[in-house]
């Protein structure tokens, strides 16, 4: 009897997993919440979560509210500026001389970047901004900016 129960809360974990991860959500996470709370406390958590769209989706679903006049046209582009914000890809770039100042002009300041700190001679990984501030506070010839690592 014992097993049976096993098999069947262990089922019933994986189901809700599944459903969550239909949503968007860790399906991995939700197995696991409800192999310990319990596969009901799991589902009825999972079915008060918001459904996760693609950012793409969003998208879509904002250019429609726009065309059928829904929404004006500046609530659409700053919609438009969120979401494209979302989907900027994780890439890294090497910045070289030739296109450090039009790499610069396109970073915002949550953008990745690889400095090399020449003041403790050590490479690091922080936020734009705070390349920006360092500079300004210790000069530019103490960071060397090396790469862009994309958003976070």
């Amino acid at each position: 009897m014992d097993i049976g129960v096993g098999i069947i809360w262990l089922i019933l974990a994986i189901l809700v997993g599944v459903y969550a991860s239909r949503k968007g959500s860790s399906g991995f996470g939700y197995f696991i919440l409800s192999i310990i709370l319990s596969p009901l406390i799991g589902f009825l958590i999972a079915l008060l979560i918001k459904e996760k769209k693609p950012a793409i989706e969003e998208l879509k679903n904002a250019k429609l509210l726009f065309d059928e006049g829904i929404i004006t046209e500046e609530e659409y582009n700053k919609k438009k500026e969120t979401l494209k914000s979302k989907m900027r890809p994780k890439v890294t770039t090497i910045v070289t001389d030739e296109n450090n100042a039009k790499l610069l002009a396109s970073l915002s300041d949550e953008d990745m970047v690889t400095v090399e700190n020449n003041i403790i001679g050590l490479h690091e990984i922080i936020k734009f901004s705070r390349y920006k501030l360092m500079v300004e506070k210790y000069g530019e010839e103490k960071f060397k900016l090396l790469k862009v690592n994309g958003s976070e």
